[in-house]
């Protein structure tokens, strides 16, 4: 995983975030933070 992605997902975590994005990535750690597509929080 990308660092910058992992400076994401902590910013995101700690400010209670849902993190809006089609990057893979993230769905690996779906269980630390909240992760969504675009078309499920529209």
């Amino acid at each position: 995983m990308p660092l910058v992605d992992c400076f994401h997902a902590i910013l995101g975590k700690a400010n209670g975030a849902i993190l809006v994005s089609r990057d893979r990535h993230f769905q690996k750690i779906e269980h630390i933070v909240d992760v969504g597509l675009p078309e499920e929080i529209i």
